[in-house]
Protein backbone atom coordinates (compact mmCIF):
# COMPACT_ATOMS: atom_id res chain seq x y z
CA UNK A 1 0.00 0.00 0.00
CA UNK A 2 1.40 3.87 -0.77
CA UNK A 3 0.71 7.11 0.57
CA UNK A 4 0.77 10.05 -0.22
CA UNK A 5 0.90 13.00 1.73
CA UNK A 6 1.46 16.54 0.37
CA UNK A 7 3.18 20.07 2.50
CA UNK A 8 2.68 23.79 1.73
CA UNK A 9 4.86 25.19 4.12
CA UNK A 10 7.04 28.33 3.94
CA UNK A 11 10.89 28.14 4.89
CA UNK A 12 13.30 30.91 4.26
CA UNK A 13 16.42 29.54 4.75
CA UNK A 14 18.85 26.38 3.53
CA UNK A 15 19.24 25.13 7.15
CA UNK A 16 15.99 24.88 7.86
CA UNK A 17 15.29 22.96 4.60
CA UNK A 18 17.58 20.44 5.77
CA UNK A 19 16.24 19.97 9.18
CA UNK A 20 13.10 19.63 7.37
CA UNK A 21 14.02 17.02 5.09
CA UNK A 22 16.05 15.20 7.93
CA UNK A 23 12.72 15.03 9.86
CA UNK A 24 11.45 13.52 7.07
CA UNK A 25 13.37 10.65 6.11
CA UNK A 26 13.69 9.92 9.59
CA UNK A 27 10.58 9.79 10.55
CA UNK A 28 8.40 8.83 7.46
CA UNK A 29 10.90 7.97 4.49
CA UNK A 30 9.38 10.53 2.09
CA UNK A 31 10.50 11.37 -1.65
CA UNK A 32 9.53 15.03 -1.82
CA UNK A 33 10.20 17.84 -3.55
CA UNK A 34 9.77 21.48 -2.23
CA UNK A 35 10.14 24.54 -4.29
CA UNK A 36 10.52 28.40 -2.86
CA UNK A 37 10.26 31.55 -4.74
CA UNK A 38 14.06 31.73 -6.61
CA UNK A 39 15.31 29.02 -4.48
CA UNK A 40 14.01 24.89 -4.73
CA UNK A 41 15.20 21.87 -3.19
CA UNK A 42 14.45 18.15 -3.28
CA UNK A 43 14.95 14.85 -2.45
CA UNK A 44 15.64 11.76 -4.20
CA UNK A 45 16.83 8.02 -3.23
CA UNK A 46 15.07 7.85 0.10
CA UNK A 47 13.58 4.27 0.47
CA UNK A 48 11.38 3.35 2.84
CA UNK A 49 10.09 0.24 4.91
CA UNK A 50 7.21 -0.76 7.07
CA UNK A 51 8.36 -2.94 9.83
CA UNK A 52 5.79 -5.88 11.55
CA UNK A 53 4.47 -3.03 13.50
CA UNK A 54 3.57 -0.79 10.78
CA UNK A 55 5.96 1.97 11.65
CA UNK A 56 7.79 3.13 8.36
CA UNK A 57 11.77 3.69 8.71
CA UNK A 58 14.31 5.07 6.32
CA UNK A 59 17.04 2.68 4.91
CA UNK A 60 20.53 4.50 5.80
CA UNK A 61 20.83 4.67 1.58
CA UNK A 62 22.30 7.77 -0.09
CA UNK A 63 20.04 10.87 -1.21
CA UNK A 64 20.87 14.22 -2.13
CA UNK A 65 19.10 17.30 -1.79
CA UNK A 66 19.88 19.93 -4.27
CA UNK A 67 19.67 23.86 -3.85
CA UNK A 68 19.28 26.09 -6.68
CA UNK A 69 22.28 29.00 -5.83
CA UNK A 70 20.58 31.23 -8.98
CA UNK A 71 21.60 32.31 -12.24
CA UNK A 72 25.63 32.80 -12.12
CA UNK A 73 26.63 34.30 -15.64
CA UNK A 74 26.63 34.03 -19.21
CA UNK A 75 28.34 30.89 -20.72
CA UNK A 76 29.41 30.42 -24.03
CA UNK A 77 29.36 27.38 -26.58
CA UNK A 78 32.75 27.10 -28.92
CA UNK A 79 32.60 29.00 -32.10
CA UNK A 80 30.97 26.89 -35.33
CA UNK A 81 31.94 27.75 -38.98
CA UNK A 82 28.61 28.88 -40.99
CA UNK A 83 29.39 29.98 -44.35
CA UNK A 84 32.02 31.55 -46.31
CA UNK A 85 32.52 33.79 -49.29
CA UNK A 86 34.47 36.43 -51.59
CA UNK A 87 33.27 40.04 -52.06
CA UNK A 88 32.24 42.47 -53.28
CA UNK A 89 29.08 40.52 -52.10
CA UNK A 90 26.79 40.11 -48.95
CA UNK A 91 27.54 37.00 -47.50
CA UNK A 92 24.09 35.14 -45.36
CA UNK A 93 24.35 32.54 -43.13
CA UNK A 94 20.78 30.94 -42.80
CA UNK A 95 20.75 27.33 -41.30
CA UNK A 96 18.96 24.82 -39.24
CA UNK A 97 20.84 24.54 -36.12
CA UNK A 98 20.64 22.33 -33.27
CA UNK A 99 21.22 24.03 -29.88
CA UNK A 100 21.30 22.15 -26.06
CA UNK A 101 20.83 22.75 -22.50
CA UNK A 102 24.07 21.54 -21.30
CA UNK A 103 25.91 21.42 -17.72
CA UNK A 104 29.38 21.89 -16.16
CA UNK A 105 30.98 20.55 -12.95
CA UNK A 106 29.86 17.49 -10.94
CA UNK A 107 26.60 15.66 -11.27
CA UNK A 108 25.98 13.97 -8.23
CA UNK A 109 22.14 14.59 -7.49
CA UNK A 110 20.22 12.72 -10.42
CA UNK A 111 19.56 14.77 -13.50
CA UNK A 112 15.87 14.93 -12.69
CA UNK A 113 16.12 16.50 -9.34
CA UNK A 114 19.12 18.99 -10.68
CA UNK A 115 16.06 19.91 -13.33
CA UNK A 116 13.67 20.90 -10.63
CA UNK A 117 15.76 22.71 -8.44
CA UNK A 118 16.78 25.38 -12.05
CA UNK A 119 13.23 25.09 -13.43
CA UNK A 120 14.40 23.41 -16.91
CA UNK A 121 15.06 20.13 -18.48
CA UNK A 122 19.15 20.12 -18.10
CA UNK A 123 19.80 17.83 -21.05
CA UNK A 124 16.84 19.01 -23.63
CA UNK A 125 17.61 20.35 -27.11
CA UNK A 126 15.57 22.23 -29.86
CA UNK A 127 15.88 23.26 -33.57
CA UNK A 128 16.79 27.17 -34.31
CA UNK A 129 17.71 29.10 -36.77
CA UNK A 130 21.60 30.58 -37.44
CA UNK A 131 20.71 33.60 -39.29
CA UNK A 132 22.94 36.41 -39.91
CA UNK A 133 24.48 38.71 -42.77
CA UNK A 134 27.59 40.47 -43.48
CA UNK A 135 29.03 42.90 -45.95
CA UNK A 136 32.40 41.64 -47.44
CA UNK A 137 34.29 44.03 -49.40
CA UNK A 138 36.33 43.73 -53.07
CA UNK A 139 39.14 41.35 -52.38
CA UNK A 140 38.46 39.95 -49.10
CA UNK A 141 37.26 36.60 -47.69
CA UNK A 142 34.86 36.32 -44.80
CA UNK A 143 33.94 33.34 -42.79
CA UNK A 144 30.91 33.80 -40.54
CA UNK A 145 30.45 31.99 -37.29
CA UNK A 146 28.50 31.38 -34.61
CA UNK A 147 28.29 29.72 -30.80
CA UNK A 148 25.15 29.56 -28.61
CA UNK A 149 25.10 31.76 -25.74
CA UNK A 150 23.34 30.26 -22.02
CA UNK A 151 22.33 31.41 -18.81
CA UNK A 152 24.62 29.89 -16.28
CA UNK A 153 23.17 28.31 -12.89
CA UNK A 154 24.58 26.94 -9.86
CA UNK A 155 23.09 24.10 -7.49
CA UNK A 156 24.43 23.17 -4.80
CA UNK A 157 24.07 19.39 -4.03
CA UNK A 158 24.30 17.97 -0.11
CA UNK A 159 24.95 14.54 0.27
CA UNK A 160 23.41 12.49 2.92
CA UNK A 161 23.44 8.79 4.13
CA UNK A 162 20.17 8.61 6.16
CA UNK A 163 20.46 11.69 8.30
CA UNK A 164 24.44 12.21 8.17
CA UNK A 165 25.79 14.93 6.14
CA UNK A 166 28.42 13.36 3.64
CA UNK A 167 29.51 15.96 1.25
CA UNK A 168 28.52 19.34 -1.00
CA UNK A 169 29.08 19.27 -5.01
CA UNK A 170 28.64 21.67 -6.86
CA UNK A 171 27.08 21.25 -10.24
CA UNK A 172 26.63 24.17 -12.88
CA UNK A 173 23.59 23.71 -15.43
CA UNK A 174 23.52 26.28 -18.78
CA UNK A 175 19.87 26.66 -20.26
CA UNK A 176 20.43 28.12 -24.07
CA UNK A 177 19.33 31.67 -24.13
CA UNK A 178 20.38 32.50 -27.99
CA UNK A 179 23.14 32.99 -30.99
CA UNK A 180 25.87 34.79 -31.20
CA UNK A 181 27.56 35.64 -34.46
CA UNK A 182 30.74 37.23 -35.79
CA UNK A 183 32.80 37.13 -39.03
CA UNK A 184 36.26 36.36 -39.24
CA UNK A 185 38.54 37.37 -42.68
CA UNK A 186 39.95 34.47 -44.15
Amino acid sequence: MEYYCYYSIEIKDEENIVKFFKFLVLSIGLVLSLSMFSNSASASGVETKVSTDNRMSAYSSLWYLTFNQGYQSKAYGSWKNGTSGSGPASLTLAKSVTVANTYSGTLSASKKDVSASVGFNITSSKSTTASYTVKVPKGKKYMIQWRPVYKKYKVKQDAYIGSTFMETTYVYPKKYDYLDYRWIVM
